[in-house]
């Protein structure tokens, strides 16, 4: 019996701007930040369905992390792509710049 190939997929990386939520927002039970400002993996978008792992590099500090879309955000106006958590955020070096240029790569799906 043959095995079956599973066809490849390749996915770009591509160029987002990415923000981290104001600390001292105020949060409700529907906000992304109340739902993740303690998960070390949250990821808010619009582009990305909710469940989706993202792979996301600093070019600048040369720092990698890995992130689940659980919400949509930031705000469409900001022009901005992603909202991360403050873990994430730290693990890529952008805690003191608030806002950063990451490189998003689509790892998988939950």
């Amino acid at each position: 019996m043959r095995s079956r190939q599973l066809p490849i997929v390749l996915s770009l990386a591509l160029s987002s701007l990415a923000s981290i939520p104001h600390a001292e927002a105020k949060p409700t039970l529907t906000t992304w930040y109340a739902t993740c400002r303690h998960g070390p993996l949250c990821v808010a978008s619009w582009e990305y369905p909710i469940g989706t792992q993202l792979s996301l590099f600093n070019r600048t500090t040369g720092a990698h992390a890995v992130g689940i879309v659980l919400d949509r955000g930031p705000e469409k106006r900001t022009g901005r792509k992603l909202d991360v958590s403050r873990q994430i955020a730290a693990k890529l070096g952008m805690i003191s710049t608030g806002v950063a240029v990451l490189e998003v790569q689509v790892v998988g799906r939950l």
